[in-house]
């Protein structure tokens, strides 16, 4: 409880740097240089690097005072708007954002927000309001199956969802800080019992009066959130004449899921590379769906075999993607397969494609495990390299 409050009083110094640079005018800003990429604009780059540290390294409360725009009082919330951009990182795209269009908060708004994390209907999201949507939307297949018993369509009864959320809410390691454990910037006068509201308001908007309903409903209400995402991160790329977007774009929306600590060194690594094909929204969206849904058993599967080639990632997608693979074109796999493969072997192996994949399932609110991986991985590797001199050294006095 009290790390999330270290962390949060870690980035307030930061936070209000950033926030006091962009309100400068860096109109002539020379666009920041991104290796074989073409360039972003020079204000969106270190705006959107700070961005994308907070989503994936920060506690969801934190996420939520950075993205939300709209006041109400003392408390603040997010507009619809708000918490897209929260759960997409920043791109890379040559598309510039614009960050003082108020009107653009006002009259962006989400058909699956309004059903479930928009809870009061009124356009604003609350923290504890994007705490069970975040909640909800890294649940994955495994934990509905574990709860539920199947994914086989039944009724459930509004008892057995209000169960489902406080579970979601319970397999997150990230909890939600109370404010009155921690020094609270923003003032947010929340209390425990709005946490039960906005629950059981969730619950009659999806019940609508009945006593029951499908489980499909849930399942293809969280489907149509992940479209609606999904949608909105393609439609952040300069789009051509078809309403397609380019190969080297797609290569950046794999590559923006990383920690900007190593983003360079990803992109040094494809210097000279040629960005063929286009694509469609439809296989963006398969695309983004295939590594959400079959994240956990490629992993397994890389792991089991050590390597993956080209041919056996395009037979993996077809075994356990079937709706998607017809969907996933050439183009995107040549370019996954490049930018995953660091080495330059042709092939997949096990920490490219968790270090570069896996990354993205901590958006929106971090994990501690996440956190604290990268520097366990930075002292292994400094003490194999240490260790590794120490035998050279070894070596040579003992000829």
């Amino acid at each position: 409880m009290f790390t999330s409050a270290r962390r949060l009083t870690s980035y307030s110094f930061m936070g209000a740097f950033v926030a006091a640079c962009t309100n400068y005018d860096f109109a002539n800003l020379p666009p920041h240089n991104v290796s074989c990429f073409t360039e972003p604009p020079g204000r969106d780059y270190i705006r959107g690097q700070y961005e994308n540290k907070i989503r994936m390294m920060s506690p969801p409360e934190k996420i939520f005072e950075v993205f939300a725009t709209q006041k109400k009082g003392k408390n603040i919330y997010m507009s619809h708007l708000d918490l897209f951009q929260a759960l997409c990182p920043y791109n890379y795209t040559t598309k510039p954002r614009d960050y003082s269009n108020s009107e653009s908060q006002k009259s962006f708004e989400s058909s699956a927000l309004v059903q479930f994390a928009d809870s009061d209907r009124n356009g604003e999201i609350s923290l504890y309001e994007y705490y069970i949507f975040v909640a909800f939307m890294q649940t994955t297949t495994e934990d509905f199956i574990r709860f539920f018993g199947s994914l086989q369509d039944r009724p459930i009864t509004k008892d057995e969802l209000s169960r489902f959320i406080r579970f979601i809410q319970g397999i997150k390691t990230e909890n939600l800080t109370i404010p009155k454990y921690m020094p609270d910037p923003r003032r947010q006068h929340l209390k425990s019992e709005e946490f039960q509201e906005v629950q059981e308001q969730i619950v009659n908007n999806l019940f609508e009066g009945k006593e029951t309903i499908q489980l499909s409903k849930l399942l293809n209400l969280r489907e149509l959130i992940y479209q609606e995402l999904y949608t909105f991160e393609f439609r952040t790329f300069e789009a051509d004449e078809n309403g397609n977007i380019s190969g080297e774009d797609f290569a950046k929306s794999i590559i923006c899921y990383l920690d900007p600590a190593v983003v360079n060194k990803y992109w040094r690594s494809l210097n000279n590379v040629v960005w063929d094909g286009s694509i469609t929204l439809e296989q963006y969206i398969a695309f983004q769906r295939m590594l959400r849904e079959n994240l956990k058993v490629m992993e397994e599967k890389i792991q089991e075999k050590g390597v993956l080639s080209r041919k056996k990632l395009r037979e993996l997608i077809s075994e356990y993607s079937k709706s998607d693979s017809a969907l996933i074109s050439d183009s995107q796999l040549n370019i996954l397969m490049r930018v995953l493969d660091l080495n330059g072997n042709n092939r997949i192996d096990h920490d490219e494609f968790v270090g570069v994949v896996k990354s993205r399932t901590f958006y929106g609110s971090a994990e501690p495990s996440q956190n604290l991986e990268k520097p366990f991985v930075v002292l292994k590797n400094k003490a194999l390299k240490f260790l590794d001199k120490l035998a050279r050294i070894y070596e040579i006095l003992a000829e």
